[in-house]
């Protein structure tokens, strides 16, 4: 009898111990895989950042081009790209704003508000584009390409 209660405790002793290690184990995986992940989201962390920024304030467009780790990066360059387009398109809008605005008073303040709507809309697709890692060129502007 002895030995019966001895074999059946030592089998519900495997028993246990076999889910704990395939617990451990999985446990183990998830953290592999939490941390490849998080070095994955780190690589493109400063691409992001300097892409955000430029979007946000796209006089700062440079900003990836002048840093030796950045300069060969295709994703910063590509968002330097459409925000230098946005800048242009930024530049070119409020020349035009002050000469027809001296015009066309009345009329041009409907349309001039239309603009500006639109310029905050390409900026935002732009941040939203780069905050997910994307490099989708910006509609109207996006074809254009200024920096080599």
């Amino acid at each position: 009898m002895d030995q019966e209660t001895q074999s059946d405790s030592s089998t519900m002793d495997q028993n246990a111990a076999a889910p704990e290690a395939t617990a451990q184990a999985s446990q183990a995986q998830a953290q592999q895989q939490t941390s490849t992940a998080q070095e994955a989201s780190t690589d493109l962390g400063n691409e992001k950042l300097y892409a955000v920024i430029g979007y946000i304030f796209p006089f700062l467009f440079f900003l990836p081009l002048v840093q030796d780790d950045l300069k060969s990066n295709q994703f910063s360059r590509f968002h330097a790209n459409q925000q230098l387009n946005l800048l242009i398109l930024v530049v070119a809008y409020m020349a035009l704003q002050n000469v027809l605005f001296m015009i066309l008073y009345f009329m041009w303040m409907p349309i001039a508000s239309l603009i500006w709507l639109g310029i905050i809309v390409l900026a935002v697709l732009g941040v939203v584009n780069a905050l997910g890692g994307q490099t989708k060129e910006l509609p109207l502007i996006g074809k254009f390409k200024l920096l080599k």
